[in-house]
């Protein structure tokens, strides 16, 4: 698939160096802004001075940022917090005032006019510490629950995604057991091989999908399987057309299992079969330049034929869920459109459906790192079964 940059399959946390680095940074700044009060003559050890207040400062705010915010305020006991923070807080300055009496016989004293400032200064550093760990810490668990809720998306993006491409319609898969029954009972040579082009299919919808992304030739071959399995039901070759306007140098990929419940939904509501006049005709069109692919299926249908709407298929729906699953901003687009054509004896109602999709292809490339690449590295090119005849416990088994 072409992830788009703003879906949560490209969420990209920091480094775990990121967050030390800046705690270094913003204590070596404290550090800076409050040495320069204690350089003076009069204070005979200014570094330890303020040594002493900073280890008492940083144990007080990594207390506070690390087991009061997450364990008291973030339960739900804001009063709690706030008396316990105002009583540790206080303990802390109590603390750091007690080391400058006793420890340094009030020599800073001749810094400050009086010790009752100083205990203002500290109080002051202490309730900034404070504050400023609270918000940090709140900003912090916000962005740890996006992270989380955007992290629980992703992985239900990629679930639907994984259900919506294991999807294949089961009008298509009855009418084509039921066309391989009519062709045994007949005793015909086309039976082997349509359970073989049926058995690839199959295949094919089920592997694939455990993949990213898959070659266009791949899709298109798969295609052609499925309308030669959908012409067994006519006894003379319907008007089924399709056109592959793919450059030799393209190399783009799509989504496994994206371009095939559109020709089934183009199938099944056409009404080959009821009119000598009626076309399904589909056109496969990749831009090199732009590396874009544009698919249109046009279809004759009945429109007083409402059985065929009530018959539960993968249909349009699923389709416009994976585009919006995988191309978030929009960069693809499934449109439809119903037009009148001439009406003639052969096919009286004249209406015909038109559906266009238009998607960016995948580069051949990744440019992410190589456990990226491993991870979602694509699979080889996935061959067409071969028509030989064999034995179905003979098959192949994909890589």
């Amino acid at each position: 698939m072409v992830p788009d940059r703003s879906s949560p399959s490209t969420i990209r946390r920091p480094s775990r160096f990121v967050k030390p680095g800046l705690h270094v940074v913003a204590w070596l700044l404290v550090l800076g802004l409050t040495l320069p009060l204690f350089l003076r003559p009069e204070a005979h050890s200014p570094y330890l001075h303020v040594l002493v207040g900073l280890v008492l400062m940083v144990g007080f705010y990594y207390f506070n940022t690390e087991w009061l915010v997450p364990k008291v305020f973030e339960r739900g006991y804001p009063v709690r917090y706030l008396t316990l923070v105002l009583l540790v807080g206080g303990g802390f300055v109590a603390l750091r005032v007690g080391i400058e009496q006793w420890a340094f016989n009030n020599e800073l004293v001749s810094v400050f006019p009086s010790m009752f400032r100083y205990r203002i200064y500290t109080a002051a550093l202490f309730s900034t510490a404070a504050t400023v760990g609270f918000l940090l810490q709140l900003l912090h668990a916000r962005r740890a629950a996006d992270l989380r809720a955007q992290e629980l998306l992703r992985h239900q993006q990629e679930s639907q995604l994984l259900h919506l491409r294991a999807q294949i319609n089961p009008h298509f898969l009855f009418n084509t057991l039921n066309n391989i029954y009519v062709l045994s009972l007949n005793g015909s040579k086309q039976a082997p091989d349509a359970v073989l082009r049926l058995a690839g299919l199959l295949r094919y919808a089920i592997y694939s999908t455990r993949y990213p992304t898959v070659a266009v030739a791949d899709e298109i071959a798969q295609i052609e399987q499925l309308l030669d399995l959908y012409r067994l039901r006519f006894a003379t070759p319907p008007a089924l057309r399709l056109t592959v306007k793919v450059p030799a140098a393209s190399l783009g990929r799509l989504e496994p299992m994206l371009l095939i419940p559109l020709v089934e939904n183009c199938l099944k509501h056409s009404d080959l079969g009821q009119h000598p006049a009626a076309f399904v005709h589909l056109t496969l069109d990749v831009e090199t330049v732009s590396n874009s692919l544009l698919f249109v299926t046009e279809n004759t249908y009945e429109p007083h034929d409402h059985a065929k709407d009530d018959t539960p298929g993968v249909g349009l729906a699923n389709i416009r869920r994976r585009l919006a699953l995988t191309y978030p901003s929009g960069a693809a687009d499934l449109s439809t459109f119903l037009h009148s054509v001439s009406s003639t004896d052969a096919h009286p109602a004249a209406q015909m459906f038109r559906a266009e999709l238009r998607l960016p292809l995948a580069p051949p490339t990744s440019s992410a790192s190589p456990a990226a690449v491993a991870d979602m590295a694509a699979p080889p090119a996935l061959e067409p079964p071969d028509l030989a005849y064999a034995p179905l416990t003979s098959l192949p088994e994909p890589s």
